[in-house]
């Protein structure tokens, strides 16, 4: 009998650890080609430093959302994402709370693990990248990173809360899609246990 359960353990373990889906992988070669990414594009994270993926039953342990600036002559894709910030040295587009809007070039440079992205089929029109932008805007003033994921996620499943300005980096993307119309605003009452598995 425990040979049965240690089998579909270690069957779970290696579907988790290594199955991540139809996602491609993406490298910071990649974002030297102009137009690969827009905002709306989702950036996953496989990190080779812990274990996150067993415990939350997803192969991605995190996610953020691509923002480009309409007015910027660069079109340099920023990473919108929350993260917790402990033993983290911040920089001068971080704040304390955890919302972060980094550059994805610097973000993917120094992160420990595998990237990859999911790209939109079509692009977002103008007002919409500027409805979201004042979205991140507020986010980064009044939202803070949650560090209690766990509990939160059995209260938001349970129906006991919703989103809010507690946040971690599923449900602050979850927010984001709602906001760049990529998903209905009634899913903003639904029920998800975890909203970062729900996503991808």
């Amino acid at each position: 009998m425990y040979g049965y359960i240690v089998l579909l353990l270690l069957i779970y373990i290696y579907y988790i650890q290594f199955y991540r889906g139809s996602y491609t992988q993406i490298f910071n070669d990649d974002l030297i080609e102009n137009g690969i990414l827009k905002t709306g594009d989702l950036i996953l994270f496989k990190a080779y430093n812990n274990f996150n993926s067993i415990f939350i039953n997803s192969y991605f342990g995190h996610i953020g959302v691509v923002y480009i600036d309409t007015n910027d002559k660069t079109q340099t894709p920023m990473l919108f994402e929350a993260n917790g910030i402990e033993h983290m040295p911040l920089k001068e587009h971080h704040n304390k709370n955890g919302i972060f809007l980094s550059p994805l070039y610097e973000r993917i440079s120094k992160y420990k693990g595998r990237c990859f992205y999911k790209q939109l089929n079509h692009s977002l029109s103008k007002q919409i990248v500027i409805d979201f932008r004042e979205f991140i805007d507020y986010c980064m003033l009044n939202m803070k990173y949650n560090t209690h994921v766990f509990k939160s996620a059995i209260q938001k499943k349970l129906g006991l809360e919703k989103c809010n300005d507690n946040t971690n980096c599923g449900e602050i993307i979850f927010l984001s899609l709602i906001k760049l119309k990529l998903l209905p605003f009634e899913y903003y009452n639904k029920p998800v246990l975890n909203h970062l598995k729900w996503i991808c």
